[in-house]
């Protein structure tokens, strides 16, 4: 079946002047659903533009039916800055005032902030056609991959299902009917309107791994699959996830101040009770104490990092704090008991 495949753009009308933004536009000869693809919402969360490069050669071999659309440089203007944020300035933080940050301020607004401006030029035309958004994000580099999910609607379960990530974290918060409360995230406000989607936090920011970029691929060919806009099998689910927060999770935390030297892995990683995690070398005396798995399972947190601290590196440098987690390890469980809706 011939797919056509070009390349669009979406005008955004900022403070400082005009952004183009383009994105990937693909169409079988067949109707069918659409599929909107995110990526670089934020700015330093990049590595979904190439899982949606890989995408689109992907459909443009198999795609049967339906429409995809690519944004992998979303919010353009923060990728140039390459932080963050529109915003983002150096050692400013991550949090930033109400309507700075473009996923809590959908559907937007055209004499908004410029973040608000981005979302506001982005609607019409990618979201509002959209039966189905996969949203990529990123954690930073010591957190797992995870699938992000709403426990108010039951098909959510499914969806992060088909993602086969390892991890998938699910929280409760329900979303209405109506359109008019601003600051929504861009899968809550899909949720809203009636649509589905989900949004995957790859692990690392800043950068571009190859071992995430296929987690990413993986999942949006298996909701491509799912939607029937490409031919073939999901594939994956037969492999274990971890549902948090129900899952059972050890915490390994620093028993003393100073560096903590890993032993190698990475997150998502299978780990065996007993194996060696890394090192911790004490900033007083120099001693050095081993860190071992206390149990079996799969690793969510590895390393040290601050939540919404300032975005340059000494956010990820490897000093701990007596008391701060180092690692976290969690057991594969099955998801939450909620009937799916097909």
């Amino acid at each position: 079946m011939a797919v056509r495949s070009t390349v669009q753009t979406v005008t955004a009308h900022l403070s400082t002047g005009e952004v183009a933004i383009p994105y990937w536009s693909l169409a079988a000869d067949r109707d069918g659903p659409t599929l909107l693809v995110t990526a670089a919402l934020h700015g330093n969360e990049v590595q979904g533009a190439e899982v949606m490069r890989r995408l689109r050669g992907a459909a443009m071999r198999k795609m049967t039916c339906g429409r995809m659309l690519l944004a992998p440089m979303a919010n353009l203007p923060a990728v140039r800055n390459r932080r963050p944020h529109i915003t983002s300035g150096p050692e400013t933080p991550y949090g930033v005032a109400f309507g700075y940050n473009i996923n809590r301020t959908w559907p937007g607004d055209a004499e908004g902030t410029d973040s608000a401006r981005v979302a506001h030029a982005l609607h019409p035309v990618l979201v509002e056609p959209a039966d189905f958004a996969l949203d990529f994000h990123c954690w930073p580099l010591m957190r797992a991959t995870t699938a992000l999910f709403n426990h108010a609607y039951p098909e959510a379960v499914r969806w992060a299902r088909s993602t086969c990530v390892r991890f998938a974290l699910g929280s409760s918060r329900p979303a209405g009917p109506s359109d008019a409360e601003p600051g929504d995230t861009l899968i809550r406000h899909m949720h809203r309107r009636g649509r589905r989607g989900i949004c995957v936090e790859l692990s690392g920011q800043y950068l571009i791994g190859r071992r995430e970029v296929a987690r990413g691929l993986r999942a949006a060919t298996n909701i491509a699959i799912e939607l029937g806009l490409l031919g073939g099998e999901p594939a994956g689910l037969d492999e274990p996830m971890v549902w948090l927060p129900d899952a059972p999770i050890e915490s390994i935390r620093a028993p003393h101040d100073g560096l903590f030297a890993p032993a190698g892995l990475a997150p998502s990683d299978r780990v065996e009770a007993g194996q060696l995690l890394g090192h911790l070398i004490s900033d007083r005396d120099l001693a050095v104490t081993e860190l071992r798995a206390p149990l079996a399972g799969y690793l969510w947190t590895y390393g040290r990092f601050r939540d919404h601290v300032d975005v340059s590196l000494a956010a990820q440098h490897p000093f701990a704090d007596e008391g701060d987690v180092l690692v976290e390890i969690a057991e594969a469980n099955e998801p939450p008991k909620i009937e799916w809706r097909g």
